[in-house]
């Protein structure tokens, strides 16, 4: 039996993108052959994937998605798929991996005339298509806040929705030489240890609100800015945030890296962990920080903040977001005695088995509804 997953763009360092992979990889175990639709694909095509690029002429975004969804359709009809699996929202998908924040919630203090765009208009149509109530697909969510949003604009059914585990690596969890790896890191990176180490990690920097975390840098008083050094971490183009730091004058004190495979070692050698969404789905960095012991400061419209609040392992901005409150949390986060305890509330989720086994449990769920009528 053969499963297609669909996912528009693949790279190494999305979040979507390892869901993807995970899922895939587990599915494979369990004996499934696996074929994949996508736009794009950066770095190695794994042995086990049938990869199919789709071809496309369009220059707009949206363009392509129809191009997409096109090839799709046309690729069932060629073959007897067991079920198709759509990592972005396209039509015809018996499951979604919901990775996406809901548009019909984004879009709704829009003004009128945007919305007849035709990349609103395409994405709400794809949107719809898959949360219809009167449709078949199920929905793979990763958090209840992302479930509650499309259930309020869409009232799909409760039998298509399944929560899935958050779905943590378990590498965060510090290992027994982690002091080295941090006296080690920071010597790479030329940080004293009298220095605060802050680590912003997110592919997407707009989406993650890293404008928002070198505002409240530079806003730190002088005393306390001369003694922090930020390290971002991403696959995306840094040039419109070097704009920025210059314009801050904080050209000395950051460095950009690419995405990369380490990151347990950067959080094993930070001090916190900051990330002001301006909207996130699910946020799984937040809870890699808190297993590792890192402080995390961070918005509420991350799916996976409550986590944060509910351990007490950090802050978190309430909506409606205000620049000057991150500002005040970052500095209280800089010189608070809670420091220690943020970091022993966060080690302590290593002992929730909840948090681990995502693609485990979705692969049970893709067994579970290919075998139905």
């Amino acid at each position: 039996m053969t499963l297609l997953f669909c996912i528009f763009k693949y790279f190494p360092y999305g979040g979507l993108q390892r869901s993807f992979l995970n899922i895939a990889k587990e599915s494979q175990k369990r004996g499934y052959s696996i074929d994949v639709c996508t736009l794009s694909w950066q770095g190695d095509i794994f042995p086990f994937l049938n990869v199919m690029i789709v071809p496309t002429r369009s220059f707009t975004n949206h363009g392509k998605a129809i191009a997409f969804a096109r090839f799709v359709q046309k690729q069932k009809l060629k073959k007897p798929y067991a079920l198709v699996i759509g990592f972005n929202k396209i039509p015809g998908c018996d499951v979604y991996y919901a990775g996406d924040t809901c548009l019909a919630e984004r879009l709704k203090n829009k003004y009128a005339l945007s919305l007849l765009l035709p990349r609103y208009r395409i994405y709400s149509q794809f949107e719809q298509s898959v949360f219809n109530k009167q449709g078949y697909t199920h929905i793979f969510f990763i958090s209840e806040r992302s479930k509650a949003s499309y259930v309020h604009h869409y009232q799909t059914p409760e039998d298509r929705l399944h929560l899935l585990p958050p779905g943590i690596n378990r590498n965060c969890i510090p290992s027994q030489n982690q002091e080295n790896i941090r006296n080690q890191l920071r010597k790479k990176l030329g940080v004293q240890e009298d220095i605060f180490l802050l680590l912003f990690v997110g592919s997407g920097f707009k989406t993650k609100g890293l404008d928002r975390a070198l505002l409240a840098i530079s806003a730190l008083p002088i005393t306390l800015k001369q003694k922090v050094f930020f390290v971002v971490i991403g696959e995306d183009n840094p040039k419109p945030f070097l704009k920025l730091i210059r314009k801050i004058d904080l050209i000395e004190k950051v460095q950009i890296f690419q995405g990369r495979n380490d990151i347990p070692l950067f959080l094993w050698g930070s001090d916190l962990l900051i990330h002001p969404a301006y909207h996130e789905t699910a946020g799984a960095i937040l809870l890699e920080a808190m297993l590792a012991g890192l402080p995390v400061l961070t918005t509420d419209t991350c799916g996976f903040s409550h986590y944060v609040e509910e351990a007490n392992a950090g802050k978190v901005v309430p909506s409606p977001f205000a620049q000057e409150l991150l500002n005040q949390y970052l500095i209280e986060m800089l010189t608070s005695p809670e420091r220690e305890t943020w970091k022993k509330n966060g080690l302590r989720l290593a002992e929730n088995p909840n948090l681990f086994n995502r693609a485990e449990k979705a692969a049970d769920l893709i067994e579970a509804i290919a075998k139905k009528p």
